[in-house]
């Protein structure tokens, strides 16, 4: 042996080793082999560990990359002379140099590297495992080389590794989710393939139970799954469908509380296949965790509301799944989840009316709302996205205001947002749960009706529609917890009266309507000792005594309205008790309403008649038309009264909705109808033609014809010609055939003739003077009625069977009557609702 040959290698093995043929280079691996054994025959170890030693040092070390790659392959030699028996007193000494030349300069040296740890794993096979972490890690940047046959090598030796792990029961899972977890995040292609395989692979041992930490990766492997490459989308969509399978065969050991928040945010994902299989992973979380999923209601809003309005044919998959999602979440709720207002901090104060803009509403927001809402930003590392992902899932701190809001928290996907999609999305984060929320699933209501009002000005109407389904379930499903916040809710609402959908407009009254006619309201307003006054500037606004208050409105008034101001009555119309006890909201509406009419008037023409049928359907004519009239007794504008009054009397005689307080008018037989005429009379005289109206509706002939000689009095304009024109048509309408067929007694009915004969005489030659010159044309002289009742004097030339009463006829024709109109309600409140 020569000096310059390193010791107890012999020449021609120290030649073949570093020489450029593989021919060789086998060879002398071979030769290597023998001499290995001869050593273990002799039980001669130390010359062994002097053979590798020389290897290590003084091959794997070199400058020269054929020598690296010859100390590479009599390492590989070594082990395999070894044996399985002998291979553990020198695996360390093995395995280190052949890690270290992973990161080799040269590619043939990292091919070389990944074949002499394969020989060497497949002799040592379990006992690798504890270098597992360094050839993890080694793999992970082999698997994305630069060299093709390098990545061929790291790619026989993973699935050895592979091997290696599905043998051994006591694989270290946690260890390699920390080594998951911190290279999940990977842009390569190539490295995201060997993780998604790695996540794969594990989850197909059964001895292996992966779904204990899928949310430590969970979050990475939804990035992957936008990758643009098919390849890769593919096989992370399979990866992530066996492990909703595997979470659902073993819910008990899933931590779904710590993934529902990062797959809520995924379910945003502007990529379809993202967003629906984010989406499908929600639903499976709901079946399998129930009401511990509450806690989350806000965040999975945020991100099926949007869903519900996909229209297009490629989306209706998603839009099918978010309406289950929808479905599931609103069954959580049940009717003991009204009582626990723990997370309600401002449940006192919120139950005071906020007054709404007459412009554009933003929803109202908590003391705590800027801490409850923040947008995700898309300048966090990797490595801080992790630690913000755990941070998530920990208690929060109290917010200023002192509720248990949590502080606002970034989405780890804010780190990874692709070119498709926009970094605009909201993370709603509830509030921290208390400790035994385990044990105790707590809805966070607040939280909700910030996405929900958020969702009011969605540019989508069925996203709007849904937001107010949602509003109406929790109205049933809790409704003291809902009317508590209704001070939240209500400026919101009013701003969805403008919407220009009439489907969204009809179920924001109906909104309204059920949380003005609360009768959990009035307890609670019960309870409420003052009650709160409505903060409003509107010129409509009363005081509990009766008396206008000051007012702030700029409008000009004539001389002739501020005289009226100031000797104005002060009478206040009492309530009857057929009126149905209505809670404090529902006065606020009708006065924001008429307010919203009264500064725009196209919203008076355009939605103006809708919106007061549709709100006499929902709570009743009686309440609205006596409400109305109370507060239109204290408007200053006698302008704007007076065409209010003008819009309420013709829906009154046109609108079938209003038929049943038409017969109450009719009927002026009871002290509650007669209250209904009286209290709508007093607000009717700011527009003469109603006033007379009313009076005719009403068969109070001598009082019309008094009205109609005070006319005399009032300058007759064009307007009021108009008006007195629509009267006329309106007699001739089938609501006044009563009216016309009185107009055969003149002696009984003089008044009405009279009243008529003066409205005649009033109006210009005009249609509607013809059309009721006409009609009074047709009234029998006073001699053929005088001739009549001389007739109707003689006794009847035949004699009614006593068996036959027409009361009874009557009456049965009333009741059955009375019966279709109950019906036609009911079908008509049913066409409504769907």
């Amino acid at each position: 042996m020569s000096d310059k040959d390193p010791p107890s290698l012999s020449v021609s093995i120290s030649r073949g080793l570093t020489d450029k043929l593989v021919e060789r280079r086998k060879g002398a691996a071979l030769e290597l082999e023998r001499l290995v054994k001869d050593h273990m025959m002799m039980n001669d170890y130390s010359q062994i560990k002097q053979v590798i030693y020389v290897l290590e040092n003084e091959f794997t070390l070199s400058t020269n990359p054929n020598t690296r790659k010859g100390g590479l392959v009599g390492l590989a030699a070594i082990a395999i002379a070894l044996g399985r028996g002998s291979i553990g007193i020198s695996l360390p000494e093995l395995v280190r140099p052949v890690l270290t030349c992973f990161e080799d300069p040269d590619a043939r040296v990292r091919y070389y590297a990944c074949e002499a740890l394969y020989n060497i794993s497949k002799v040592a096979r379990g006992a690798v495992l504890v270098f597992f972490n360094s050839i993890f890690e080694g793999l992970c940047k082999l698997s994305c080389d630069s060299d093709s046959n390098v990545r061929y090598g790291a790619e026989l030796l993973d699935r050895l590794m592979k091997d290696v792990v599905s043998e051994n029961p006591h694989f270290d899972v946690d260890t390699f989710i920390s080594l998951l977890r911190d290279r999940i995040y990977s842009k390569d292609g190539y490295a995201r393939q060997f993780l998604v395989s790695w996540v794969s692979f594990l989850d197909s041992v059964p001895d292996i139970h992966i779904q204990e930490h899928v949310q430590e990766f969970i979050d990475g492997l939804f990035l992957i799954l936008g990758d643009e490459r098919k390849e890769i989308r593919r096989m992370t969509e399979e990866a992530l469908g066996e492990l909703l399978k595997e979470i659902q065969q073993h819910s008990a050991t899933v931590r779904f509380d710590a993934m529902a928040n990062i797959i809520a945010v995924h379910s945003q994902s502007s990529s379809e296949l993202i967003q629906f299989t984010a989406i499908t992973w929600l639903k499976v979380f709901l079946d399998l965790a129930g009401r511990s999923m509450m806690k989350f209601t806000s965040n999975f809003l945020l991100s099926i509301l949007p869903c519900v309005a996909y229209d297009a044919p490629n989306k209706s998959h998603i839009k099918r799944v978010a309406f289950e999602v929808n479905d599931r979440l609103k069954k959580l709720l049940q009717a003991e989840d009204d009582e626990d207002t723990s997370t309600d901090e401002e449940a006192k104060c919120s139950n005071t009316p906020m007054e709404p803009r007459s412009q554009k509403i933003s929803p109202p927001q908590p003391p705590t709302s800027q801490a409850m809402m923040a947008k995700l930003t898309p300048q966090m590392s990797p490595k801080h996205t992790a630690r913000t992902t755990v941070a998530a899932q920990s208690d929060s701190k109290n917010s200023p205001s002192g509720s248990n809001t949590s502080s606002p928290k970034l989405s780890p996907k804010s780190a990874h947002t692709s070119p498709n999609e926009s970094p605009e999305k909201i993370w709603v984060s509830p509030p921290s749960p208390p400790k035994d929320a385990s044990t105790s699933p707590t809805f966070h209501l607040l939280p909700v009706l910030g996405v929900l009002i958020n969702h009011m000005q969605n540019t989508r109407h069925e996203t709007r529609m849904e937001t107010l389904r949602w509003i109406m379930w929790l109205q049933q499903s809790i409704p003291k917890r809902i009317y508590l916040q209704a001070g939240k809710l209500f400026p919101a609402l009013l701003g969805m009266l403008t919407d220009q959908y009439d489907k969204v407009l009809k179920m924001a009254l109906q909104v309204l309507s059920i949380l003005s006619t609360s009768k959990v309201g009035l307890e609670i307003d019960a309870q409420t000792e003052p009650r709160p006054k409505p903060a409003l500037t509107s010129t409509l606004a009363t005081q509990a005594d009766g008396k206008p208050k000051a007012s702030t409105d700029t409008r000009t008034r004539s001389p002739v309205q501020a005289k009226a101001k100031e000797t104005k009555s002060k009478a206040v119309v009492a309530t009857t008790e057929s009126k149905p006890q209505l809670n404090k909201y529902f006065r606020l509406f009708l006065l924001e309403l008429l307010k919203m009419f009264g500064t725009d008037r196209a919203l008076l023409e355009r939605k103006g008649n809708l919106l007061i049928r549709q709100l006499c359907l929902f709570v009743g004519a009686y309440s609205v038309y006596c409400t109305l009239a109370e507060i239109l007794l204290s408007e200053e504008d006698f302008i704007f009264a007076s065409i209010m009054v003008q819009y309420l009397n013709l829906i009154l005689f046109t609108a079938s909705e209003l038929y049943g307080l038409r017969m109450q008018l009719k009927d002026l037989t009871t002290t509650d109808n007669w209250t209904l005429f009286t209290t709508l009379y007093r607000s009717w005289s700011h527009n003469p033609v109603a006033t007379v109206a009313l009076c005719l509706l009403t068969q109070n002939y001598d009082h019309a014809s008094n009205l109609v000689l005070k006319f005399a009095n009032i300058e007759i304009t064009a307007s009021l010609l108009k008006e007195i024109d629509r009267l006329v048509q309106l007699v001739e309408s089938p609501i006044f055939s009563h009216l016309r067929l009185q107009l055969l007694a003149p002696l009984d009915h003089a008044s009405l003739v009279r009243t008529l004969y003066g409205l005649l005489m009033l109006l210009p030659q005009s249609s509607a003077f013809n059309l009721l010159k006409n009609r009074l044309s047709c009234v029998p002289v006073i001699t053929e009625v005088e001739q009549e009742a001389k007739v109707r004097r003689r006794k009847p030339h035949r004699t009614v069977p006593s068996n036959v009463s027409f009361d009874d006829l009557l009456e049965h024709f009333v009741t059955v009557q009375r019966k279709h109109s109950v019906l036609a309600k009911e079908k008509a409140t049913q066409r409504l609702s769907t």
